[in-house]
């Protein structure tokens, strides 16, 4: 199942850059690749299963991370681990299309019970009010209230939405305990969407480690392990790159 999971993962990051296309045949030796690496264990059946889930997870991470341009590599990381937490159910499908493609469709009767925005809208946009409401009317166990919070408590708001780092201070009130660490981004993406990128970086730190939020740097010996007569290493240099060093 993780195969799986990283590979569509992978075969979305095409969707970003046509050079991020990786055939599932390459795919597969890496897959297989990790098997072989990974540790035994404790002899537990577990055990075993633990260490391939991580090796495996790992490893195909590094290689595929090694063909991105760095200002990509962190989208792979938050598509990996969102992708793990959508299978698992951590992330329900509603607050990921939240996240991903904002307000979402509601009734024309939701609608028309829409309050006035309670905030100022150099604080709060029309757009990112809408956004929140959407979310109360389709997320209500999570979201509810929460615009008559906005009203009722407008300077602790206000604190938080102009506060320096408001991916890591805590959300005002019991909204921090309410609030899953996903469901967070949603409110991030309405009051501060410039801060989405730090704590998507934040969200992976948390939920998969420091491992997948640093660069995978490789010397020329490790990456040319990886190659076969059939797989050929390809450098692709931007202007003034000399790898003649290296090589």
């Amino acid at each position: 199942m993780r195969g799986s999971i990283i590979y569509f993962v992978i075969a979305d990051m095409a969707q970003i850059n046509d050079m991020y296309q990786n055939a599932l045949q390459f795919v597969k030796s890496l897959f297989n690749k990790a098997i072989d690496a990974s540790a035994q264990g404790d002899g537990t059946q577990e055990s075993r299963l633990e260490n391939l889930i991580k090796t495996i997870t790992s490893m195909i991470f590094t290689n595929i991370s090694r063909g991105l341009f760095e200002r990509d590599k962190l989208i792979f990381s938050f598509l990996i681990c969102t992708s793990i937490d959508r299978n698992s159910g951590k992330i329900q499908p509603v607050s990921w299309n939240l996240l991903l493609r904002g307000t979402a469709t509601i009734s024309e009767n939701d609608k028309k019970k829409q309050p006035p925005n309670p905030l100022a809208k150099n604080i709060l946009t029309d757009l990112a009010a809408d956004l929140v409401w959407s979310a109360e009317v389709v997320c209500p166990d999570s979201y509810g209230g929460l615009t008559q919070s906005f009203k009722d408590n407008e300077a602790v708001w206000l604190d938080w939405a102009t506060c320096e780092k408001p991916q890591i201070d805590p959300l005002p009130l019991d909204w921090n305990s309410k609030l899953t660490d996903f469901e967070k981004l949603i409110l991030l993406k309405a009051f501060r969407p410039e801060k989405l990128a730090f704590a998507f970086q934040i969200y992976v730190l948390n939920n998969m480690g420091k491992f997948f939020i640093e660069s995978q740097s490789a010397t020329m010996e490790v990456v040319y392990a990886d190659t076969d007569y059939k797989t050929p290493l390809i450098f692709i240099l931007s202007t003034g790159a000399d790898p003649t060093e290296m090589l």
